[in-house]
């Protein structure tokens, strides 16, 4: 057990020397499905890459999705993605995609 703290302890202090700065990852989805064949999909992300408290890149999406068989969801998505430099918006996005999810369960 004290040859796994140590060890584990290392690697924790090996990890801190090598950041320079400390960044952040947030991010909230939501899927509520309204009906037995569709479903809602929403997301929300900010990074916080030069600065931990205020965001460089931002990213708001969300979709509808179809539910075609158990195994096989068509979803059609829109979002607006963001960067930001000196504390402005530097780029900005809309995009537009559709996606087809098909599911493979292999059972061992």
């Amino acid at each position: 057990m004290k040859l796994i703290t140590s060890l584990g302890f290392v690697l924790m202090m090996s990890f801190f020397n090598a950041q320079e700065h400390i960044s952040s990852f947030n991010a909230l989805t939501i899927t509520y499905k309204f009906h037995p064949k569709f479903f809602l999909y929403a997301e929300g992300q900010s990074r916080g890459i030069e600065e931990y408290t205020y965001p460089d890149y931002y990213e708001i999406k969300g979709g509808l999705g179809y539910n075609l068989t158990k195994n096989h969801k068509p979803f059609v998505g829109l979002g607006r993605y963001a960067t930001y430099k000196d504390h402005a918006i530097n780029k900005e996005e809309f995009r537009v995609w559709l996606q087809d999810v098909i599911d493979i369960k292999k059972e061992l």
